[in-house]
């Protein structure tokens, strides 16, 4: 009996009646992991481009000097706190996705960041989120225990009302959630507020209680997780993925990029929990089978600017690059890095469109043919991902 068969057996014997159908669920082909850069993530001394007089001129305390570059190319590299992501460079799955970003872009965390999570125009409200659309009206929906799971902060890009999403605030809520004896009664209340409330901690309880029951009969993973905050939510990601409950998409959050002061330290540590992390999840994922299968994307609501400020930090800007990973990525440099000498206002002008890349995780990456936003007007970045 292989693994898939065991947890379908153990799920319909070992856990509540709400669980069996469970064993209908359709095999989850791809996992994607969406990571919220929350604050505004300054790009610039994330992927720095250190052979540009420019940016030593712009940024006389925050620059990091050329030889703590982690060099990529012959004009970027990475931060040097980031170099547990090298080895993953190195086998060349790790792309970076230069110059991110939107016409006319907005500065307001509230409302760029509800830009990015729904893939509108900056002057276009849309209430549904960007991957929730792109998989509306699937025939296997109801098949599916969660659409996504999100740790941290909002639903965002998962926001729909057909969306069957769990939220769990405290990553250890799974391993300590109790049965609550009201699901049984559930379809009986008459409030359809506290129904669904019922309904929506069901599932919740289900789901945590199926993973703790597949984790028994698992190996422990051979990696310890960073006891942060990002490495505890890929610690949660990476047991859920390993007990094979199919999730379409786990959303986290590694929150603290708003540095408006004293941003040299602060984003260095930030970035040494994110490399960190994202290091042992992928180490994981790899020794257990599963790296091919996971996709992982960056996201944040803009940049900063390009020059310091007087408190040696960076304020709200526009454009900026992100990470695509994973065992299927082509992994390398895409798109073009945005000129330091002709800005608009002193923030960098985009070169690729924010929706590109998400066409790409869609599409060449998910496999969905479903796509919410015109595909010829934001075209999928080319060879992002092997095919086949």
């Amino acid at each position: 009996m292989n693994r898939r068969n065991f947890l379908q057996a153990a799920l319909s014997l070992a856990l509540s009646p709400y669980s069996r159908a469970m064993a209908d669920t359709p095999v989850q082909e791809k996992t994607l992991v969406l990571i919220e850069l929350n604050g505004g993530n300054d790009g610039l001394n994330t992927v720095i481009p250190y052979s540009d007089p420019a940016y030593y001129q712009q940024r006389p305390t925050l620059a990091v000097s050329r030889d703590k570059v982690i060099q990529l190319n012959e004009q970027l590299g990475l931060h040097p706190a980031m170099k547990a992501l090298v080895p993953l460079w190195q086998k060349q799955q790790l792309a970076v996705i230069s110059g991110l970003g939107y016409a006319s872009p907005n500065r307001s965390h509230f409302r760029s960041i509800d830009i990015w999570e729904t893939a509108s125009d900056s002057h276009e409200y849309l209430e549904d989120g960007w991957y929730a659309r792109a998989v509306k009206n699937r025939q296997d929906q109801d098949k599916w225990l969660s659409d996504g799971v999100i740790l941290r902060r909002g639903e965002g890009p998962l926001r729909g009302n057909w969306m069957k999403n769990i939220s769990i605030r405290d990553p250890h809520q799974l391993s300590r959630r109790k049965h609550n004896p009201h699901y049984q009664n559930r379809n009986t209340i008459k409030n359809p507020a506290l129904a669904h409330i019922l309904e929506t901690q069901k599932n919740v309880d289900v789901f945590s209680r199926a993973i703790k029951e597949q984790l028994k009969i698992l190996p422990a993973p051979s990696s310890n997780f960073p006891k942060t905050n990002i490495g505890q939510q890929l610690q949660v990601a990476a047991n859920i993925i390993r007990s094979e409950i199919p999730v379409r998409v786990i959303k986290i959050a590694h929150g603290g990029f708003d540095t408006h002061a004293n941003q040299k330290l602060k984003h260095a540590r930030l970035l040494l929990q994110f490399s960190e992390a994202i290091s042992h999840f992928s180490h994981v994922m790899n020794a257990t089978g599963y790296w091919d299968k996971i996709i992982m994307m960056t996201y944040s609501e803009f940049g900063r600017r390009v020059a310091e400020n007087g408190s040696k930090g960076t304020d709200h800007g526009t454009a900026a690059p992100h990470f695509v990973m994973g065992g299927n990525v082509r992994g390398g440099l895409y798109g073009q890095q945005p000129s330091l000498k002709y800005l608009d206002n002193g923030d960098l002008i985009y070169t690729t469109d924010y929706r590109q890349m998400y066409h790409s995780v869609l599409k060449d990456g998910l496999g969905l043919l479903q796509i919410p936003f015109s595909q010829k007007q934001y075209p999928p970045i080319a060879d992002l991902f092997h095919q086949g």
